[in-house]
């Protein structure tokens, strides 16, 4: 028994008579359905291999990184920088807002980034409050704008990343290099 030829060419149409079928306007815009690049964001996942060999899969959820108490004009940069490199990026306004964000976050970050003059002002809190909790979270964090005397005052007692100055794209290299390239859309 022979397959019709035609067969395919029967499908191919009624896909394109499916796409090309106006939709009504009730269903056009319906109020349950995602926004469409949120689905974009939702349906975007970059498969990679962990460092003990393991295959995992990322979205952008998993690779939230956190801003705490930057510079407004830093923050509305940075957050775009990462969003167009493909991360999920929430920012918080104060340094004492952190352990209580990171005790109710259904997923917690996998980087934060805080202001180093916050840090500066607030060691104690700091080194009592948050450190404790994003190791035991297994956050990396990274202190933002620090000054060369700074950065030799903190290595005493802090042991994650730095970035030095105000220049944005030495803190995304620094993201990149900490939590592994971002899901470009």
């Amino acid at each position: 028994m022979k397959k019709s030829k035609r067969r395919g060419m029967d499908l191919v149409r009624s896909e394109v008579l499916k796409r090309d079928t106006p939709v009504p306007a009730s269903k056009r815009h319906a109020p349950d359905t995602p926004a469409k690049g949120e689905l974009a964001r939702i349906q975007t996942k970059k498969v990679m291999r962990s460092k003990d060999g393991r295959v995992i899969s990322l979205t952008p959820d998993r690779m939230a990184v956190w801003l705490v108490q930057l510079e407004p004009v830093n923050q509305i940069v940075l957050e775009g920088q990462l969003d167009e490199e493909g991360y999920d990026v929430e920012a918080f306004g104060l340094l004492q807002d952190l352990p209580q964000a990171l005790r109710e976050a259904e997923r917690p970050p996998k980087l934060v980034i805080v202001q180093g003059q916050a840090v500066g002002q607030q060691t104690p809190f700091f080194c009592k409050q948050v450190l404790p909790l994003l190791q035991q979270h297994e956050i990396e964090c990274v202190l933002n704008g620090l000054r060369e005397g700074q950065e030799e005052l903190y290595r005493t007692w802090y042991k994650g990343h730095f970035t030095r100055g105000q220049e944005l794209e030495d803190v995304v290299r620094c993201v990149k290099k900490v939590i592994g390239p971002g899901l470009k859309r």
